[in-house]
């Protein structure tokens, strides 16, 4: 993300349970910049409100074993 309070939305592979989700979602409020974010297991998406780089974000998931679609959607501030 390029300002602070902007929003990205990622598709996220691999996820096979809400734990999964959880685990993801925790790890991605460990990185500098992002201020808020949710992983929804059913619709196999996180929603993360920052500054953080699109590409960080995207490495964090894939570091965790799971796949992330790297065409992400930044919205504007509204989380």
């Amino acid at each position: 993300m390029h300002a602070n309070g902007q929003k990205i939305s990622l598709a996220i592979t691999g996820m096979r349970c809400a734990s999964c989700a959880g685990r993801i979602e925790k790890a991605l409020l460990e990185v500098a910049g992002v201020e808020e974010a949710h992983v929804d297991f059913t619709s196999a998406q996180a929603t993360i409100k920052g500054s953080a780089a699109g590409e960080t974000l995207v490495g964090v998931i894939k570091a965790l074993g799971y796949g992330a679609d790297t065409a992400i959607r930044i919205q504007g501030s509204t989380y």
